[in-house]
């Protein structure tokens, strides 16, 4: 129902296939490629969303829409897909085609004659922990909590053997790492060591997640960061759940993050495992071909991801059976098109077909938007 006061306008369908009201037309296709365009953008790393952006002739984003800002505020992806559909609202459809088609050209296939099936596939994630010494058993927990999520913490206490080059082997983990966790506990700030460490990560400019303990604050260049405050009496479980939850907002980290949440998923134990991933995975678009087989396989084999009812945040799926929730995000995905004659197998024997297009044809959804689109894959 219209709200009081309000008169609600005469819509008259158009054989062009767009909506008049009254004087105002809209330009359907040119909504549906924001829509898909923004999303696709949300899904990058700011450097890469401005190289687009500088080529585009529009305006570059801050890195603090991308990736947050020092009081701790971190963006959503609704929220990078807003900024990035009100950058582009005022470009004509041909060159939110040519927009589309650059960022397929670009980032999709780093070369459109390299065999799919020769392109690496996104490792699970791997961060570094720079901490002193007096906490190495506590980080160890930490570590083997991660563990369950299949994210890998370097903790040089417990990775490296006593008689190793120490230095060697920390330089070659702190370039291979896709990020680093920094354990805040008084004393880091006079440790030489630790020094280094934040200040290569920081060097590399890979994301870093500063942890706050006993309230000794960032320092040095780490300054400009607000750490996280972590309560006195939490757990290595607590802590690892709080790095989960801030590898799942950076951007910089979804294909590795990504990575380890689907492996986790293969091998889930419990209904209350596949919850917790089924939630850090829900808002990705962008799981390669290998991924998607995979989650298809868990959701057709692993009874305690198809058969688990949903017991998370989300009110309005709460008691859903989780291989109905999963089945329609699968066809959302990059690898969907590969996987769909599998996914639909899977969906039928499930007796859940109706959730998924029919190979056939009818009704398909565009991998980006969710929107419907005319043509099936």
């Amino acid at each position: 129902m219209w709200p009081p006061g309000v008169q609600a306008a005469s819509v008259q369908h158009q054989p062009s296939g767009e909506l008049s009201m009254q004087s105002k037309s809209f330009d359907i296709e040119k909504m549906k490629l924001i829509r898909s365009v923004s999303a696709r953008l949300a899904d990058l790393d700011v450097d890469d969303v401005n190289l687009l952006m500088y080529e585009a002739g529009l305006r570059e984003f801050g890195r603090e829409l991308w990736l947050g800002d020092d009081q701790g505020w971190e963006p959503t992806e609704s929220d990078r897909r807003r900024e990035a559909g009100v950058a582009l609202r005022d470009l004509d459809t041909s060159d939110l085609i040519g927009f589309d088609t650059a960022i397929s050209q670009v980032f999709d296939s780093t070369a459109s004659t390299t065999p799919q099936s020769v392109l690496a596939e996104p490792e699970p994630l791997r961060l570094f922990a720079s901490h002193l010494t007096t906490q190495k058993v506590f980080l160890h927990q930490v570590a083997d909590n991660l563990r369950l999520w299949k994210i890998s913490l370097f903790v040089a206490h417990d990775d490296i053997e006593p008689d190793a080059h120490w230095h060697a082997s920390i330089e070659a983990n702190l370039q291979a790492v896709d990020g680093g966790v920094v354990f805040l506990y008084p004393g880091i700030d006079s440790s030489k060591w630790c020094d280094q460490e934040i200040g290569w990560l920081l060097g590399r400019g890979v994301p870093v997640r500063a942890l706050k303990f006993a309230g000794q604050d960032p320092y040095g260049p780490l300054g400009k960061q607000q750490a996280l405050t972590v309560q006195d009496n939490a757990s290595g479980w607590d802590v690892a759940a709080l790095i989960v939850d801030w590898a799942a907002k950076r951007p910089g980290l979804a294909p590795q993050f990504n990575a380890s949440m689907v492996t986790s998923l293969a091998t889930s134990i419990s209904s209350i495992q596949s919850n917790a991933l089924w939630d850090r995975l829900r808002g990705s678009r962008a799981l390669t071909t290998a991924q998607v087989a995979t989650v298809a396989t868990a959701v057709r084999d692993n009874p305690n991801v198809y058969a688990g009812a949903y017991a998370g945040p989300v009110v309005e799926e709460v008691g859903q059976v989780l291989s109905a929730l999963m089945l329609p995000w699968l066809v959302l995905q990059r690898g969907y098109p590969a996987n769909a004659e599998m996914i639909r197998t899977t969906a039928v024997a499930r007796g859940l077909g109706s959730l998924v297009p029919s190979p056939a044809g009818g009704e398909n959804r565009d991998v980006w938007s969710g929107a419907a689109v005319d043509s099936p894959f």
